[in-house]
């Protein structure tokens, strides 16, 4: 069962016109896609499985910088 998750940039960065799609592909890996609007097809990238892990946490550690207002 594959799941699909989509997220949309934001006003503020006047990214809201590109996406971020995560999925996994046939191979069992990560398949993130960013799609913009001003190009025809969306960039990606595939990760295995170990490199996903890496991946979330240092996005873990990224999020703990940012500062709420």
């Amino acid at each position: 069962m594959a799941i699909n998750l989509l997220f949309t940039g934001t006003i503020f960065s006047k990214t809201s016109n590109k996406e971020l799609k995560v999925t996994v592909n046939n191979h069992s890996e990560l398949l993130i896609q960013l799609f913009d609007d001003s190009e025809p097809e969306p960039s990606y990238i595939c990760l295995d499985k170990r490199t996903a892990v890496k991946l979330h946490k240092e996005l873990k550690r990224q999020i703990s910088l940012i500062e709420e207002y």
